[in-house]
């Protein structure tokens, strides 16, 4: 019946088209063309014009009083299971406002508070997460039967499709970062989220008396997995000297120390669409502007200073949270009364997998390739 429909709708607008006269004027071409839902490529591309990236986000900055203050009111107004799966508080761009309602065009962050005694529902979707755990030691997030203790600043991941669950069993709040891939979901149109079922939480896999995935040994069944994208725990303690080495060592003139958390399964990025980087810079560092075709949201662990984004300033300080849109210049300067250092969460997997990676400094173009850090 729907081919019917659709030959005979198609012999009318043919139909149409024969008996309509040809367009006297431009003016009339394009508003046939309006009307037949067409358009002329000349409308939009002009001859020999070029053309970059126009960000679709922009620079903005969250300061941690503000979210946090706001976390503690929904701390005693939200009851989770009741009013809400999750307790989170979401970092909305001021561009996507009236759109995705995300951070940035490819990322979502959202800051997550459990209380004692509270249980965050298990379940799982089609989008990859990450969580950064900021303030607390009681809470316990369990991935696929494994739980993984959360400690501030350790990095827990939560792959796509993996069951998990937060669990509070202390006397202390818990508060953490959760990163998402999500607008990529959305935008691709596979966006899947399903409930563990009546229980709220997760049966802990009785073989494990703690986190076994992320090191050298592995139960048989594990060794022998097809998918290599397993629930990892980074705990700060093994990060942190590593970071401090780094910063000892010559440091890239455009972002000083970083690191990357790479994923030991595959030797590649944290997730196959999120990047997750641990950075440091002395104190009073100056850093030269860099523009690159991934996006990132820094999170500030310690220090403060300024982030200048194309024409927007940032000004930041420990808790805060900013973001740095795609292809924008940007370039860091360090207060002199100590060092920094950050989280962040970056969309480079995304770009790279297409190869669509470049970057820009004030030493010239890299054409498309790999991230690389610079030499002086």
């Amino acid at each position: 019946m729907s081919n019917n429909l659709g030959t005979e709708s198609s012999s009318k607008s043919q139909a149409r088209s024969q008996d309509a006269p040809p367009a006297g004027t431009l003016e009339e071409l394009h508003e046939e063309l309006r009307g037949l839902s067409l358009e002329g490529h000349w409308q939009r591309v002009k001859v020999g014009s070029s053309s970059e990236p126009h960000p679709r986000c922009e620079p903005y900055l969250w300061h941690w009083d503000d979210l946090y203050r706001n976390l503690q009111s929904a701390a005693k107004l939200i009851t989770l299971a009741e009013d809400a799966e999750r307790r989170t508080i979401r970092l909305i761009n001021p561009a996507t406002a009236a759109t995705t309602r995300t951070t940035l065009h490819t990322v979502h962050t959202s800051v997550q508070l459990v209380n004692p005694g509270e249980v965050a529902t298990a379940h799982r979707h089609s989008m990859g997460a990450i969580r950064f755990a900021l303030k607390g030691r009681s809470t316990v997030t369990t991935v696929d039967g494994e739980p993984m203790p959360m400690h501030p600043r350790d990095l827990i991941l939560t792959p796509k499709w993996t069951w998990h669950d937060h669990v509070n069993a202390g006397a202390d709040e818990t508060v953490w970062l959760d990163g998402l891939d999500s607008p990529l979901i959305q935008y691709l149109g596979i966006r899947f989220q399903e409930p563990y079922g009546p229980q709220r939480q997760q049966q802990l896999d009785r073989r494990r008396g703690g986190p076994v995935r992320f090191g050298l040994l592995r139960y048989p069944d594990e060794v022998r997995v097809k998918s290599l994208d397993l629930p990892l725990r980074y705990p700060w303690e093994a990060v942190e000297p590593q970071l401090e080495e780094a910063l000892g060592k010559a440091l890239d003139p455009y972002d000083g120390a970083l690191l990357e958390y790479a994923n030991p399964t595959t030797n590649g990025h944290t997730l196959p669409t999120l990047a997750c980087f641990a950075q440091a810079m002395p104190p009073g560092f100056e850093g030269r502007p860099i523009r690159q075709t991934s996006a990132g949201i820094y999170h500030v662990l310690e220090g403060s200073g300024t982030v200048q984004v194309g024409d927007v300033k940032l000004e930041w300080s420990p808790g805060d949270f900013f973001a740095i849109p795609n292809w924008s210049w940007r370039h860091f300067e360090v207060s002199d009364k100590g060092r920094a250092v950050f989280f962040m969460l970056s969309d480079l997997p995304q770009i790279e997998a297409f190869g669509f990676y470049r970057e820009e400094s004030d030493k010239g173009l890299l054409d498309w390739g790999v991230r690389h850090l610079h030499d002086d």
